[in-house]
């Protein structure tokens, strides 16, 4: 039902501006309207056929969906709803497969490492409450194992700076030559789930 109302909020909102386009960030919607309308078109494919069927009678289809690489994120005061983050959350994994970003950056406009830094937060803190699971966990662990890593988190950040560079055949910085000098010196030391993510860099000895 709470689908059903944001829909018919969307809807009521179209008026003249129908066929609705994603890429341009929904122009001549509210900003709740168009928050909503990019996650739909980010979780399109994950929606029920009649809820598809839907969003297609005020314009937005399967392929005009593919619009919301460029589309941007138009911010508001209010709480960001989690659908949203999640769909930002997704399309950044998808091209970048992980979410250990630096907490200024944006993705289309969206504060996406803000966000995920307030969301390890609230997994942290749910975490010394209860023994209960954080209900936005596993939707996250599905785009990165270790988006809320149980180690320091500026150490998941240079890893991924490191597994970049390598990839592209560039020669790490010193900075960064160092730091990966130190885990393996003290490879013994790290934990496991560290030790495989330096083994699939085939730098580090199995």
């Amino acid at each position: 039902m709470a689908w059903q109302r944001a829909y018919h909020h969307a809807r009521k909102q179209c008026g003249s501006h129908q066929p609705l386009v994603p890429g341009d960030g929904f122009a001549g919607m509210g900003a709740s309207a168009a928050s909503w309308l990019y996650a739909q078109c980010a979780l399109f494919e994950e929606l029920h056929p009649r809820q598809q069927d839907l969003l297609q009678e005020i314009g937005i289809t399967a392929e005009g969906t593919q619009a919301r690489q460029t589309a941007r994120y138009r911010p508001t005061g209010a709480r960001i709803d989690f659908a949203v983050g999640l769909a930002h959350a997704r399309d950044y994994a998808g091209v970048h497969d992980h979410l250990a970003l630096p907490h200024p950056i944006q993705h289309h406009g969206f504060p996406l490492g803000r966000w995920l830094t307030g969301k390890r937060g609230e997994a942290g803190a749910h975490a010394r409450r209860t023994p209960a699971p954080w209900p936005g966990m596993q939707a996250l662990v599905a785009l990165d194992p270790w988006w809320f890593p149980p180690w320091a988190f500026a150490w998941q950040r240079d890893y991924h700076r490191l597994r970049l560079l390598l990839a592209a055949g560039l020669e790490p910085p010193p900075k960064l030559r160092s730091w990966i000098s130190e885990q393996l010196a003290q490879r013994h030391t790290l934990l496991p789930g560290q030790q495989r993510l330096l083994q699939e860099l085939r730098i580090f000895p199995v």
